[in-house]
């Protein structure tokens, strides 16, 4: 055959090699492929980004179920929860298969659900990455109490000192063994411990008669102070050991200081019937603090003497949770579950408006009750939760009516059993409990 010069195909491939615009092209279609890669990779990103969220609900999911089934009952199966909940949430995600892991940590009183799984990529293949790991962990807490501050507004009159059987004719110097003193004060400390390993909690001890006292080197001149209230027995400022006593009748306890001040008295025997406070730092209220060593002391050392005037020592459990009093130290509010813990053998006697008669005997004085219902109602108010405990002699009406509802009241019929109901306080305020995420 002839030879009739160059092919079609050659001729062609020859034009595309001398064309200007083929050559653009190609520089165009080699820029255009990191770009390309890039779009790919950021679709990839994407959809794991979407099915880790997926992954971490899931695994939240698992973890807050076991949780809770181990919460009601500690003998529960918490992995095969974990495992139903997985599997309803498997349909709700673009996962087919999923690995997982559940374990239970009875010490921080958690459960641990891990998961992890393996996805193929939609463009990473091409860059050499078929595949991606994906895990994920979620811990969740059960028989946990959330962060709470407690008022400990604890009676330390004389009757206290006396076992309560009718044996409080006789006056004796220190509380008897076995006495509702030694009942509350032993039963106030396992109670604390109890409550420590299961939740953050600072504690204020607010010992109360007919006086409260505070410390008075560190507040003896503040602006706060009122040092000729009316129906006070007055007593000078250097001379002042920090016993103080009811404000006006119609100022609650969240009202500001400067609105009508705290009055300042004496603590003296003829003005109180509290000869134990005079000369003694024993039963100053206590700051907050989460040193349990610390309170457990100061409970020990308390002071048992006097009258009972139930509406001040519930208005200074108030004043001390409130982060806007005097005496510096409560947190903001919301900060933490805020709870008051009142404890009384004994029924109103005494307050600013009511003398001591010559003889120095606690009367019962009906008059003062409808000021502590209304102090406690105004406390209950700010969402501060109020436990009341009946030592034997209290004033079950007053009580009741301070307590947040009928859980929250316990009746100590003998001495004995103040711990017991302390005890029992604890698996109550257990029962408020919560199931929360810790991650």
């Amino acid at each position: 055959m002839a030879f009739k010069g160059p092919s079609r195909f050659s001729r062609l491939l020859k034009a595309f090699a001398t064309n200007e615009n083929g050559a653009f092209s190609v520089v165009f279609i080699v820029a255009v492929l990191p770009i390309l890669a890039m779009v790919g990779l950021a679709v990839d990103y994407s959809r794991l980004t979407k099915l880790e969220a997926q992954l971490q609900n899931m695994a939240d999911s698992a973890s807050v179920a076991a949780a809770v089934a181990v919460k009601t009952n500690p003998s529960a199966n918490y992995v095969l929860k974990a495992e139903h909940f997985k599997s309803a949430n498997t349909d709700k995600i673009d996962i087919t298969k999923v690995n997982y892991t559940v374990t239970k940590d009875t010490t921080a009183r958690t459960v641990t659900v891990d998961l992890s799984t393996t996805v193929g990529n939609y463009f990473g293949i091409f860059l050499g990455k078929r595949f991606s790991q994906l895990s994920t962990r979620s811990v969740a807490n059960y028989d946990t109490l959330p962060p709470m501050e407690l008022a400990i507004v604890f009676d330390v009159t004389g009757s206290m000192k006396y076992i309560g059987n009718g044996d409080s004719g006789s006056s004796v110097p220190v509380p008897k063994p076995g006495s509702k003193a030694r009942q509350a004060q032993k039963g106030l400390k396992k109670f604390l411990e109890k409550l420590k390993a299961v939740a953050d909690v600072r504690a204020a001890l607010v010992p109360f008669a007919t006086v409260v006292k505070i410390d008075a080197d560190s507040t003896r001149y503040k602006p706060w102070l009122n040092w000729s209230a009316s129906s006070v027995a007055n007593v000078s400022t250097t001379a002042w050991e920090g016993c103080l006593v009811d404000r006006d009748k119609d100022v609650g306890p969240f009202v500001s200081q400067y609105d009508a001040r705290y009055p300042a008295t004496t603590c003296k025997k003829d003005h109180w019937n509290a000869t134990r406070w005079t000369g003694s730092k024993a039963n100053d209220v206590s700051n907050f603090t989460s040193d349990l060593g610390e309170l457990k002391s100061r409970i020990d050392g308390l002071q048992f003497d006097g009258c009972t005037n139930i509406t001040l020592g519930a208005y200074w459990g108030g004043v001390m949770l409130d982060p806007q009093r005097p005496i510096a130290g409560a947190a903001n509010w919301g900060d933490r579950k805020k709870i008051m813990l009142l404890m009384s053998d004994g029924m109103n006697t005494t307050d600013r408006w009511t003398s001591i008669p010559d003889a120095g005997e606690c009367a019962r004085k009906e008059s003062m009750d409808p000021l502590t219902i209304d102090t406690c109602s105004a406390i209950k108010s700010k969402n501060i939760e109020i436990y009341a405990i009946n030592v034997v002699n209290g004033d079950p009406h007053v009580l009741e009516e301070c307590a947040s509802g009928p859980d929250h009241y316990f009746y100590a019929s003998n001495a004995a059993k103040v711990a017991e109901h302390l005890e029992a306080l604890t698996d109550e305020m257990k029962k408020r409990t919560i199931v929360r995420l810790v991650n």
